[in-house]
């Protein structure tokens, strides 16, 4: 990976944006990558059609934890479906279903460069997922 690219996963790796814990009686979605031990616990709150905030907390690798500091901040006060569509694609890119189109910005095209490595594609769409799944109406 290119240097540029690396940087900002490590800033978001280090400075991770919106990450908390909240008490466990609280709704949120925790998913698991049985293969590595990563998880991440996730939760959002709707205003008035809009994702207000976003918050989890992750216990894992340093690209799990950048990919969902991007993506919370990415997400964060954009319209429902606005976020549902750009979560979609991001997994269907992920998935080799379909190409990055949607240019957002570098902390984007950091996370769309690990695609080229495999062994790191989980890390990179377990937060994506988790919030999917959280959207749809799934709790732990």
């Amino acid at each position: 990976m290119s240097s540029p690219y690396q940087a900002i996963l490590l800033d978001h790796f280090r400075t991770p944006r919106h990450a908390s814990v909240w008490a466990p009686d609280e709704p949120h979605f925790l998913l698991n990558n049985p293969l590595c031990g990563d998880a991440i616990s996730i939760q959002a709150e709707l205003d008035q059609g809009c994702l207000a905030t976003i918050s989890y907390s992750v216990k894992g690798c340093a690209v799990l934890t950048a990919s969902a500091s991007i993506q919370s901040v990415l997400l964060v006060d954009r319209e429902l479906k606005e976020a549902s569509e750009i979560i979609e694609a991001y997994l269907a890119y992920f998935d080799h279903r379909d190409a990055w189109e949607h240019g957002l910005d570098d902390s984007m095209t950091a996370l769309c460069e690990l695609r080229k490595t495999p062994m790191r594609i989980k890390c990179a769409t377990l937060p994506w997922l988790a919030l999917q799944a959280f959207l749809a109406g799934e709790r732990s």
